[in-house]
């Protein structure tokens, strides 16, 4: 890689950073198509938060990624919210255009296209299951609420009245339920599903070996499509619980991969080479 005076640079900030793939993505992208860009990741601490945004205007950076814990807290130093990122409340990349700070959030796209793409749903099932009501939960509600095929989104959380906020929030323009994460619950909101996304952080790093679902539940039905958004390991326990049933699973790099890829995108005006970033993850993790 040749650094000059003319290499543009972008990034992600996040409080850890070290472990993320997206410099590896992005990278690996702007190599293929023989772009004088390049990608590194900034450990930002809470308090420094401002100064790494208002950088991205004082350096003329095109752009910035943004990562837990970060994704609310620089909104307020944005001059517009892209929908998306208003629906949502969280900002995942900041796009430099012109001085103006507009803030976006690809997560959204990122899920959209696991769908589309990655499972290969050309139509997605009318009864969908969320797993979760945190951070990740919020943009794949909100992305299904988008799909006019979706006419219900049940949200499994294991407290309620978290599960109930997000439904009250999204449930104006869809059907919009919450259960609390329990045997009998999960039953009924499993029942008739067709797609199970699992937006908990149950199946990632030590809790790779844990479902949200207990095996003693015996409540996953047959054919059902799952998507995990966890990554690493590349099957989590959830995945073999839903094979074993007789469904189909996958995991979250489809949703890593295209939000990335979107942002590439909005940063460069060009079309990601999609495989090559998918690839440049694989062989990270």
């Amino acid at each position: 890689m040749d650094i000059d005076g003319t290499t543009r640079v972008v990034g992600v900030i996040g409080d850890p950073v070290s472990h993320s793939l997206s410099p590896a993505m992005h990278n690996a992208a702007f190599k293929a198509l023989g772009l004088n860009w390049v990608y590194v990741a900034w450990h930002v601490v809470p308090e420094g938060v401002e100064a790494a945004v208002n950088a991205v205007r004082g350096l003329c950076l095109p752009g910035m990624n943004i990562t837990v814990p970060h994704k609310k807290a620089v909104i307020q130093f944005l001059d517009e919210l892209l929908p998306a990122a208003k629906a949502v409340g969280a900002v995942n990349t900041i796009v430099n255009k012109d001085g103006q700070l507009l803030g976006d959030n690809t997560d959204v796209y990122g899920i959209l296209q696991a769908i589309r793409v990655g499972a290969k749903m050309d139509t997605v099932p009318p009864v969908v299951v969320v797993l979760g009501a945190g951070g990740a939960a919020r943009g794949i509600v909100y992305a299904l609420t988008t799909l006019p095929e979706v006419k219900s989104i049940r949200i499994l959380n294991r407290t309620l009245a978290n599960a109930e906020e997000l439904a009250r929030e999204f449930g104006a323009t869809s059907s919009v339920t919450a259960f609390g994460l329990e045997p009998h619950a999960a039953r009924h909101a499993l029942d008739g599903c067709g797609l199970l996304i699992n937006a908990t952080n149950l199946g990632r790093g030590k809790l790779a070996n844990i479902s949200p679902l207990p095996d003693a539940w015996n409540c996953i039905p047959p054919r059902i499509v799952c998507i995990d958004s966890n990554y690493s390991p590349a099957t989590t326990r959830l995945m073999e619980q839903v094979v074993a049933a007789g469904g189909v699973a996958f995991n979250g790099l489809d949703m890593l991969v295209h939000q990335g890829a979107r942002a590439f995108e909005l940063w460069t005006g060009m079309m990601p080479p999609v495989e090559v970033m998918r690839a440049a993850a694989n062989a990270r993790l």
